[in-house]
């Protein structure tokens, strides 16, 4: 796997290239200082993963997203220390795959790029189902099973669990979850949505066993985070 991390924070780009050697040392991590160097890059380097800084020295981060964005399809994952819910929002829609705030745990930035790669070689090679741990969704019988026992879910469940591990972030707004499962007049009625991912997170349990979790990212939207090994 090819990794471009693009930021102007020399420490940064030293820890994450450290983090990439010592717990994925088949991965290549090329570096970019500043926006227009990162956009070059990502042009002739042809990475598979995109890492983006928003405070950029040249450009404004969101301009680099929406520049790589109209020419590529590859997974944009901004890093930055930037945290309010418009800033996600923001990053979102100028076509990010996913948004991580600095600092982060390891292990959480790890499993999130894991699942953004999972979810890319998917899209290379369209599967009938997925698995993943003890997790195994049949989409085409929409039978769903989690440590060898068939869960029961109900349409809406199954129909935003499907969403969620085939979003190749994992990162879907909740506007976006309501309108596909209740349509467009319910785009705002959050807590519809919190109840009914209650219900299911309920079902699935968390951990190995279900093979990740749903996670809540406050007033943005949900995530599944597979497992991975540490």
């Amino acid at each position: 796997m090819r990794i471009l991390l693009i930021d102007d924070d020399p420490d940064l780009r030293d820890a994450v290239s450290m983090l990439f050697e010592f717990k994925w040392p088949e991965t290549e991590v090329i570096l970019a200082p500043d926006g227009r160097t990162g956009i070059e890059k990502e042009q002739s380097e042809k990475p598979d993963i995109v890492l983006l800084d928003l405070g950029l020295p040249d450009l404004d981060g969101i301009e680099v997203c929406k520049t790589i964005r109209a020419a590529s399809k590859v997974p944009i994952v901004i890093l930055t220390a930037r945290d309010s819910d418009e800033d996600v929002v923001t990053g979102l829609n100028s076509g990010a795959d996913d948004y991580i705030t600095k600092p982060f745990k390891h292990v959480m930035f790890l499993a999130r790029i894991n699942a953004i790669a999972r979810r890319g070689r998917a899209d290379d090679h369209p599967a009938s189902r997925f698995e993943c741990g003890e997790l195994i969704m049949d989409f085409e019988s929409h039978d769903v099973i989690v440590s060898g026992r068939e869960i029961q879910l109900r349409g809406e469940e199954y129909k935003l669990l499907e969403r969620l591990v085939t979003s190749r972030s994992g990162l879907v707004t909740d506007s976006e979850l309501l309108e596909l499962v209740w349509g467009r007049e319910y785009s705002d009625a959050t807590e519809y949505l919190d109840t009914y991912m209650n219900s299911l997170k309920e079902k699935m349990g968390s951990g190995k066993e279900a093979g990740g979790a749903i996670i809540r990212e406050l007033n943005v939207g949900y995530r599944y985070e597979p497992t991975i090994a540490s």
